[in-house]
């Protein structure tokens, strides 16, 4: 990506480039200019409200760029981020911090159907660490050849979730439909929800678009789907890890709104 290659900037083990008002750190340009495409440029998270100080949940906020994503859309918002990778835990927060970004709230963990501690999978330890795809799932997470397993906290969502919500952003790597099960009624607290659905053909694990988009109607949302070719956005590395479980990605969207309902993929 271009604007990567022009204003990058060399802090330590982190580079760090300008976009819009904010400096952005990142340990790993390949995954760093893919997230900037589909954040940034596609604006995939990109949602509307009349509130001057929205409520929003980034689960799987990764290194941070959605989360200044939505502060440059809502610069008063308040934003509750999920991250269980110890590495880009790490850069989440020197983003957060380092762009003086005020009534964040950052959580350590992952999102589960249960507390305690989990196994996570992927890759970490790197110094150019790819942190795309780890996932409490171990299929899911093993997508390269120097993923590793670390033991990491979990959490409920439904604790986090006690006031209205009015964007609920999941990019969870498999885990949607336990945790949106999990959550359960409280579901009815949030306004707008976007979920990225992560699939796998040649697996018996239970995380279907179906399933997921039925828990979402049953809590009264107006559902659309749609599937994604994610691929040109995956790490290079893991052509093996593709051909093994044949992944498939669906973007779901869910709105109190009918007038933004609509039927696609």
């Amino acid at each position: 990506m271009n604007h990567f290659l022009r204003q990058k900037k060399e802090h330590h083990s982190l580079t760090s480039v300008k976009i819009e008002n904010f400096d952005f750190f990142y340990c790993n340009e390949e995954m760093a200019s893919a997230l900037y495409e589909e954040i940034f440029v596609q604006k995939i998270y990109e949602f509307k409200t009349n509130k001057k100080r929205p409520v929003i949940i980034d689960a799987g906020s990764n290194i941070g760029l959605a989360t200044l994503f939505f502060k440059s859309q809502y610069p008063d918002a308040k934003i509750i981020c999920f991250e269980p990778d110890p590495n880009a835990f790490n850069i989440l927060k020197t983003n957060v911090t380092a762009n003086k970004l005020k009534n964040v709230i950052l959580v350590n963990a992952a999102l589960s159907n249960k507390r305690g501690f989990v196994p996570f999978y992927g890759q970490m330890h790197e110094r150019q660490a790819d942190s795309r795809g780890n996932s409490i799932i171990k299929l899911w997470g093993h997508q390269q050849n120097s993923s590793i397993e670390v033991l990491v906290k979990a959490t409920l969502l439904s604790q986090f979730v006690t006031e209205e919500i009015d964007f609920l952003k999941m990019d969870i790597e498999c885990a949607e439909h336990e945790v949106l099960q999990e959550l359960g009624i409280k579901l009815h607290l949030v306004k707008e929800i976007m979920v990225e659905v992560h699939e796998m053909q040649y697996s018996p694990f239970n995380n279907q678009l179906l399933k997921i988009c039925s828990i979402l109607e049953n809590a009264g949302f107006y559902v659309t789907k749609q599937k994604v070719d994610n691929i040109d956005f995956l790490p290079t590395q893991i052509q093996a890890w593709i051909n093994r479980v044949d992944p498939i990605f669906s973007i779901v969207k869910g709105t109190r709104d009918p007038h933004l309902f609509g039927t696609e993929g």
